[in-house]
């Protein structure tokens, strides 16, 4: 039976689970499924590892890290995931990109870090931004919380009548609240609330309580780390939790890896470091090559590429700290993005709508009627639900209504999924075949006589990226120069030269991207020639080996 997958709809644990050993044993070449650690409640986290076994072992070939559900309920970017792993299983030896790519790379996915968010996310009316762990109060604390107060299995909005309400309906539409004008009065006006309970309740005062589930893990990692008091989320420490803590071991203890992508929804952008930093704060040569991979990403997605400080901000004085992708730049060394899967914006026919104002404050009522029209027409009304009266327990009439937020902005509806997961499974492939590739060429043994030979050959970087990857690794002193051994075979001893020799970094075709008429042309900068001196008898084996940490390993023998 042919390896399938169902993309109308989201796994659960369960699901992707299956998928993944049913992967690995119809693929057993191609890849094998591994636990990096487990979660808050116990499950594993699931990572595939992806290569083809015959043309070499996993850690010797350049690594590309894919990740997603670092936010549990950005499910979008799971199944993503699971797109990439299913099309480059299924199309190897077909297609020619993900063939060369599984020959000469691996590549390590881990399709969902938040396994116990994502399944309480997928099987209860909840959210929640990373865990289920209480955070920061071991216990929910006095005010509203967020509940399907009607049983109807979602949760959406409380609208009820009050004169110091800051929201009026639309003429455009019933559906449609707007914000009452600042100078305004004399209408009918309505207070919005989360669908929800409260407790604690005094039967006057309604306070808004903070989320139970309130760990944001995308602030969890060790650079630039603010504690809670000043970036909410953050948790107690750096790495505080099971899942953080498991997926930054796995990266570092597989060097190998020189570039990564984590998925999120939603927005439809792809976005790159630094979170809390101007783009003067890049090695210039780093920003350059970034721009470029993000060029590439638009051409294949259609997403524009985008710095998260100088075009994602929350706020103008508000950044992102302890944020994993700048962890993996500033630390590593790595190039690496983001990217906000799914813009209903523009599949409403907003195609200009800012990621972060649009949803935040900037909607007009005339996009909000696109939006509803578009939900109308090609979702049959399932993304939004209309205001209907409910007798709320604790607050009396009210009517319950409004968006589906899970399954109309912070994910796709089913029918849109395969073409999302496609294309941006294909930036995957490409960003991991810009990787740096280490070849061992040329590699003779030259007679000298009386039974000496001079060995030598080229080490030679085949890739678009350097073997250090970024100019920043160096700066962190986070790679190691590659070297050079040889073994002398049996009856083969060395005669010059040092058994291990290190040859620094080799530079690939990133550092020649300006090319124009007054440029003196491209040196060979991408290679290195060593040799040592042997004696032996004639028929002698003598092994040599050319050994990067993010470029790959490649062994070869020569016959004396």
């Amino acid at each position: 039976m042919p390896l399938t997958v169902d993309f109308t709809h989201y796994y659960d644990y369960a699901e992707l689970t299956t998928f993944l050993d049913e992967a690995q044993k119809q693929f057993p070449d191609l890849c094998r499924k591994i636990s990096i650690g487990k979660s808050f409640e116990g499950r594993d986290i699931w990572l595939m590892e992806m290569t083809n076994t015959k043309t070499g072992d996993y850690a010797d070939k350049p690594a590309y890290y894919v990740d997603a559900n670092i936010h549990a309920g950005e499910v979008t970017g799971a199944m993503t995931c699971v797109y990439a792993i299913w099309y480059a299983l299924t199309q190897y030896g077909k297609d020619e990109t993900v063939t060369r790519l599984l020959d000469t790379r691996t590549l390590y996915v881990l399709p969902r870090i938040s396994v116990d968010g994502s399944e309480k996310y997928l099987k209860s009316p909840y959210s929640m931004r990373s865990s289920t762990r209480y955070y920061p109060f071991d216990a929910p604390q006095p005010g509203l919380h967020t509940e399907d107060v009607d049983g109807d299995g979602n949760v959406l909005w409380m609208r009820m009548k009050d004169r110091a309400g800051s929201w009026k309906v639309s003429g455009l539409d019933p559906r449609i609240m707007i914000k009452r004008a600042p100078d305004e009065d004399g209408g009918e006006y309505y207070r919005l609330l989360r669908e929800g309970r409260l407790t604690d309740y005094n039967g006057r005062d309604i306070k808004i309580a903070p989320s139970r589930w309130g760990l944001d893990w995308n602030r969890n990692s060790p650079f630039d780390w603010h504690p809670e008091g000043k970036q909410e989320g953050a948790g107690p420490t750096p790495l505080s939790e099971p899942e953080t803590r498991a997926v930054h071991n796995f990266i570092v203890s597989h060097r190998n890896i020189c570039g990564a992508q984590s998925f999120h929804t939603f927005s439809g952008v792809i976005l790159r470091p630094y979170s809390a930093r101007p783009d003067d704060d890049f090695p210039p040569a780093d920003l350059e090559i970034y721009k470029k991979l993000g060029e590439r990403g638009t051409e294949i997605t259609g997403y524009k590429c985008i710095s998260i400080y100088h075009d994602f901000r929350y706020e103008t004085k508000q950044f992102i700290r302890g944020g994993f992708m700048d962890w993996l730049y500033e630390h590593l060394g790595i190039f690496v993005f983001s990217t906000e899967l799914w813009d209903v914006t523009k599949q409403a026919g907003i195609p200009d709508a800012d990621p972060i104002k649009f949803i935040m404050y900037e909607r007009k009522p005339e996009d909000e009627k696109k939006l509803l029209d578009f939900a109308d027409k090609e979702l049959g009304g399932e993304g939004f639900a209309a205001w209907r009266p409910f007798n709320h327990p604790q607050l009396g009439p009210v009517e319950l209504g409004g968006w589906n937020f899970k399954y109309f902005w912070q994910n796709p509806p089913g029918k849109y999924l395969q073409e999302i997961a496609h294309k941006n499974a294909h930036f995957v492939y490409s960003h991991a075949l810009m990787s740096p590739l280490l070849t061992l060429d040329d590699l003779t043994a030259e007679p000298l006589g009386a039974d000496v030979y001079r060995v030598g050959c080229f080490a030679r970087n085949a890739g678009f990226l350097s073997t250090a990857v970024t100019a920043k690794a160096l700066d962190q002193k986070a790679v190691r120069p590659i070297r050079a051994e040889i073994t002398p075979g049996e009856g083969v001893t060395l005669v010059s030269g040092e058994r291990r020799q290190e040859l620094g970094q080799l530079e690939g075709r990133s550092n020649k991207l300006r090319m124009d008429l007054f440029h003196p042309g491209e040196g060979t900068d991408h290679q290195k020639w060593v040799e040592w001196v042997v004696r032996g008898r004639k028929g002698a084996i003598v092994e040599v080996a050319i050994i990067s940490e993010r470029a790959g390993s490649v062994r070869r023998y020569v016959r004396l």
